[in-house]
């Protein structure tokens, strides 16, 4: 294990230790220090991108939402597969503090991921945000069943 692996376990621990106390701005101080040396630390794609999300989450709870949204943004877009963790943060912060269209569109990209996953209860939860936000942008039931159906056949290919 190199040095920086060392050192970013070590902030790492002091950062969800600040988490648990509730001191979301020193749990994000932490955080950025494991981020400016994450290129040298040896950990899996998944544990940087959930770091990332970590990360963002302690910005949104401080109310600092333009870095929450580029830190969940970077959690899920240089990622080479799909994370419904990762997605349904996203999803959910942009439905908390983005607009309804950008909420509506990761909730869809979550469904598909639901989906495909087999996860029936989180497929029916994402349904019911889809409606909700559907709603918030004037779209019918039946406009928002055609977008889920649209989106789900451009995912698996079939047209």
């Amino acid at each position: 294990m190199t040095s920086s692996t060392n050192q970013a376990i070590t902030w790492e621990k002091e950062a969800l230790r600040h988490v648990r106390e509730e001191n979301f701005v020193e749990a994000t101080r932490f955080y950025e220090r494991i981020i400016e040396i994450i290129g040298q630390v040896e950990w899996s794609e998944y544990e940087k991108r959930r770091l990332l999300s970590m990360t963002a989450n302690c910005f949104e709870r401080i109310g600092n939402f333009e870095k929450a949204r580029f830190y969940y943004e970077e959690s899920i877009d240089k990622i080479s597969y799909k994370d419904t963790l990762l997605l349904g943060n996203y999803a959910s912060f942009l439905y908390l503090h983005g607009s309804p269209r950008e909420a509506f569109e990761k909730h869809l990209e979550l469904f598909v991921l639901d989906k495909l996953e087999g996860d029936l209860s989180a497929m029916e939860s994402t349904r019911g945000m889809l409606r909700e936000l559907g709603q918030a942008l004037s779209l019918t039931e039946e406009q928002v069943q055609e977008r889920i159906q649209l989106t789900q056949r451009g995912a698996t290919g079939n047209q």
